[in-house]
C-alpha cells in the first residue's frame, strides 16, 4: 500500500508548529552562544587550560578545545604549491545477510593517487577483500552487524593509504571521508579498542612518513563549541556530576556558529581547535584529533565543512596551510556541489554494484559445489522480496 497522505496531511500543522517553536528556541540559544564566543575570543589560552582540567574530572567528555588562535580567527586561502601528492581512499561493503543462502562479507576500497603539477594521469587502485569465514561472526556466534563491517572498512581505507605512500617523497596529503578517528556506534568497547589500536598503528606509519592525514566531514552537525561553552560557568561540583544530555547550548552546530565568522570570503578557514574525547587507555593514548572549519560556499553564502587532522599536522603551520589550500582546490572542481573531487572519484571506484554482488555470490556457489560444502537455503522472506522486485 502507498503512504496514506491524508493522515500525513492531518499531522502537518502540528508538526510545523513544533518546528517553529524549536527554531525560535534555537535562535535564542545561538544568539547567546555567539555573544559568549565573541566576548571570550581572546581568552583562548585560559579556555584551553580550563577544558584540559575539566577533561580530568568528566568521563566521556566530548567538546572543542581552543589551541593557539583567537576564537574569531579567520585565515585567508594560502598559496598552493605547484607540486605535491594527494591520495584519497573510500570504501564500500557487502555485509553478511542471514536471509541469503551463503553468508559472506566483502570490503572494497578505491584509492586514487595524484601527483599534482606533474602532468601525470592519476593512478587508480581497487582492493577487494573477501573476509575469512570466521571473521564474519562475532565472539558470541552471531553474524557481524553493519557497524562492525564499517569499522573494518574504515581500517582498510587507512591501511590502503599507508601502503601507497611508501614510495612517495615530498609533500603528501591523504584524505578519507568522515571523521579521522572512529565513531563508536553500537560496537562494544572491547571491539572498538581492538580496531582503534590497529588504526593508530596505521597513523603512526603515516606520521613517520611525514604525511598530512586528514578526514573531510561534509555538512557537519557537531556542536563541539557549544559543548565547550556549556562547561565554563559550572561549579566544581557541577563539573564532577556533569551530564552532556543536560548541557545548556544543545544543538547549536559549529557550522551555524562559525558561518558568522567565515561568511564573507570563500576559502577562509576558522581557528584550529582540538577535539577532546575519552582517552583510550589500551593504546597509550588514542589519536589526538584537531580540526578547523572551511568555507567552501559562495560569496555571502557560507557552506562550512570540517577538516580533521592529527597532532603532528596541528604542530606545523606549514602543513596546515598546505592542507587548507589543497582541500579547497579539490572542492572547486565540483563547484556546483562542493566536495573533494579526488574523494568523489575514490567513491566511484569503491562502489559495489548489484551485478558485482551477484557475480561474487555465483562464484561462491560454484566453489561450494566443487568443494562439496553444503549450502544453506534462501529465506522465504528474501525469496518473496526478489519476486516483488522483479
Amino acid at each position: 500500500m502507498p503512504v496514506n497522505f491524508v493522515q500525513v496531511k492531518e499531522s502537518l500543522k502540528t508538526y510545523s508548529e513544533k518546528v517553529k517553536v524549536i527554531i525560535n528556541q534555537q535562535a535564542a540559544l545561538e544568539k547567546e552562544l555567539w555573544t559568549n564566543f565573541n566576548e571570550k575570543s581572546d581568552l583562548y589560552q585560559e579556555l584551553r587550560e580550563f577544558v584540559l582540567k575539566a577533561s580530568q574530572r568528566i568521563n566521556n567528555l566530548w567538546c572543542a578545545c581552543p589551541t593557539n588562535e583567537p576564537l574569531l580567527s579567520h585565515h585567508a586561502l594560502p598559496h598552493l604549491p605547484q607540486q605535491y601528492t594527494i591520495l584519497a581512499a573510500d570504501g564500500s561493503q557487502i555485509k553478511p545477510d542471514r536471509h541469503k543462502a551463503i553468508q559472506f562479507c566483502i570490503i572494497n576500497v578505491g584509492v586514487i593517487k595524484a601527483h599534482m603539477g606533474s602532468g601525470q594521469t592519476p593512478q587508480c587502485y581497487t582492493h577487494s577483500e573477501l573476509l575469512d569465514y570466521d571473521q564474519i561472526f562475532s565472539t558470541d556466534g552471531a553474524l557481524i552487524d553493519e557497524d562492525t563491517v564499517a569499522l573494518q572498512r574504515d581500517y582498510a581505507e587507512r591501511a590502503a593509504l599507508a601502503t601507497y605512500v611508501q614510495d612517495e617523497k615530498g609533500q603528501i596529503i591523504t584524505l578519507t571521508d568522515g571523521p579521522l578517528g572512529l565513531y563508536k556506534g553500537t560496537r562494544s568497547d572491547a571491539l572498538q579498542q581492538t580496531w582503534e589500536a590497529k588504526i593508530l598503528k596505521v597513523y603512526q606509519q603515516l606520521e613517520k612518513h611525514g604525511v598530512i592525514a586528514a578526514g573531510y566531514i561534509d555538512k557537519p552537525g557537531s556542536d563541539l563549541i557549544g559543548r565547550l561553552f556549556s562547561l565554563i560557568d559550572l561549579s566544581e561540583d557541577q563539573l564532577r556530576n556533569y551530564r552532556s544530555q543536560n548541557r545548556h547550548f544543545k544543538g547549536i552546530s559549529d557550522a551555524i556558529l562559525l558561518s558568522r565568522v567565515l561568511k564573507t570570503h570563500p576559502g577562509e578557514r576558522s581557528a584550529v581547535f582540538q577535539l577532546i574525547s575519552k582517552p583510550d587507555k589500551t593504546t597509550n593514548g588514542s589519536l589526538d584529533v584537531y580540526f578547523f572549519y572551511l568555507n567552501v560556499g559562495q560569496l555571502q553564502q557560507p557552506n562550512l565543512v570540517r577538516i580533521e587532522f592529527p597532532a603532528w599536522v596541528a604542530n606545523s603551520p606549514e602543513q596546515i596551510d598546505l592542507l587548507h589550500a589543497a582541500v579547497y582546490n579539490e572542492v572547486r572542481v565540483l563547484e556546483r556541489h562542493p566536495y573533494p573531487y579526488i574523494l568523489h572519484r575514490a567513491h566511484e571506484l569503491a562502489v559495489i554494484h548489484f551485478d558485482e554482488y551477484a557475480e561474487v555470490e555465483r562464484l561462491l556457489f560454484e566453489e561450494y559445489l566443487q568443494q562439496g560444502i553444503p549450502m544453506g537455503i534462501q529465506s522465504n522472506k528474501e525469496a518473496n522480496k526478489m519476486l516483488s522486485g522483479r
